[in-house]
C-alpha cells in the first residue's frame, strides 16, 4: 500500500496560541519497493514531516492517506500495522535481549498478554535474520552498541510486517562505515521485503548513490 500526502501542512498548534507552520503544500508519495531519502540541515522539520507522516502528530492542514483512507481514520491498533516509525530517541539499556526487543514489534498481533503465536516466532526470527542480526538475539540491550542497537530497531520495524517503515536519521550514531551498510540494508530490505521506506539522513553522498527518490527540505 503506498502512502501519499494531499496539500499538506505541518508545524505546531500550541494551547491559545496560532499556529507554526514548518512546511506547506506538501504533495508526497512513498511507493512500496523503494527507498525514499530525506535531506535537510538541522532544525529545517524532517522529524515534523517523519511524525506526521507516521500519524503521530496531527497535520495542520491537507491530509496524508494509506491507499484511500486518511490514516487520522485508522485505530491506534490499525496504524501499527500498516506503519512503523523508527526515531533517534536513543534505547535505556536494560537486560532485555536483542530478541526481547524485536518481539516488540508483534504488539499489534499479540493478545492482551503478549504472547506469540507460532507465526509472531516465525516473523520476529525471520526479522532478525533480514538484518544480519542473530548473533545479537541472546544479548542484552545494556552489551550493544549503538549500531547493534540500530539495526534491532530496524529488525523491530520489520517484524511489525508494515506497508511503511519511517527513520529518522537511523544512522546518526554511526561512522562512515557502517552509515553505508546500514543504508545499503534498507535499499535491499525495501526491494526484497517490497516495504516502502522513508529514512532521513545527513549524508549527502549515500543518499544520492543509494536512494531510489531523494526529498529535499529547506526554508
Amino acid at each position: 500500500m503506498n502512502l501519499i500526502t494531499q496539500n499538506l501542512t505541518i508545524g505546531y498548534a500550541p494551547p491559545r496560541k496560532s499556529a507554526i507552520t514548518v512546511a506547506s503544500g506538501l504533495n508526497l508519495s512513498l511507493h512500496a519497493g523503494e527507498l525514499t531519502c530525506l535531506i535537510g540541515r538541522n532544525g529545517v522539520g524532517k522529524s515534523t514531516l517523519m511524525r506526521t507522516l507516521a500519524g503521530v502528530q496531527k497535520p495542520l492542514m491537507g491530509s496524508v492517506l494509506l491507499g484511500d483512507t486518511s490514516i487520522h481514520q485508522l485505530s491506534i491498533g490499525d496504524l501499527a500495522k500498516h506503519v512503523a516509525i523508527v526515531l533517534t530517541d536513543p534505547i535505556a539499556p536494560s537486560q532485555m535481549t536483542g530478541y526481547d526487543l524485536v518481539a516488540l514489534g508483534r504488539h499489534p498481533y499479540t493478545d492482551w498478554a503478549g504472547r506469540l503465536s507460532d507465526y509472531d516466532i516465525e516473523i520476529v526470527e525471520w526479522a532478525i535474520r533480514a538484518v544480519d542480526a542473530t548473533h545479537l538475539a541472546k544479548l542484552p540491550i545494556s552489551e550493544m552498541s549503538d549500531g547493534s542497537r540500530q539495526r534491532l530497531l530496524i529488525a523491530r520495524a520489520l517484524a511489525q510486517e508494515t506497508d511503511l517503515i519511517l527513520l529518522d536519521e537511523p544512522t546518526a550514531f554511526l561512522d562512515v562505515t557502517s552509515r553505508a551498510e546500514m543504508i545499503n540494508l534498507l535499499r535491499h530490505l525495501a526491494k526484497t521485503a517490497y516495504r516502502a521506506i522513508l529514512l532521513s539522513t545527513h549524508d549527502l553522498d549515500l543518499a544520492l548513490r543509494l536512494g531510489d527518490m531523494l526529498w529535499v527540505m529547506d526554508d
